[in-house]
């Protein structure tokens, strides 16, 4: 059985853990991922989104929902290279 989904919500996890999320992006089928409550930040979240842009051709679903985010992500490559993405939810992630 392959792993569909994923919920690592308010795990208080940090950019070096998003580097591991990352990895698993790069070599899974994985249709949803939630990961909003942590603490992952602006490098780590980049990770995740090129991660996603590079490689990843399954996730439909990304929650990055409350995450601390202090510069601008790059979205603009993520979203025109994965056209399996179908839901990005991104509130609050200052």
């Amino acid at each position: 059985m392959q792993l569909k989904m994923l919920n690592l919500g308010a795990n208080k996890i940090m950019s070096q853990g998003a580097y591991s999320v990352a990895d698993l992006l790069l070599n899974s089928n994985i249709q949803e991922l939630t990961i909003s409550g942590n603490q992952i930040g602006t490098v780590g979240i980049n990770a995740i989104l090129h991660a996603v842009s590079i490689k990843n051709r399954s996730l439909k679903f990304l929650d990055l929902q409350h995450n601390n985010l202090s510069e601008q992500i790059d979205l603009e490559q993520m979203i025109m290279s994965n056209p399996t993405l179908k839901y990005l939810y991104l509130s609050e992630v200052y």
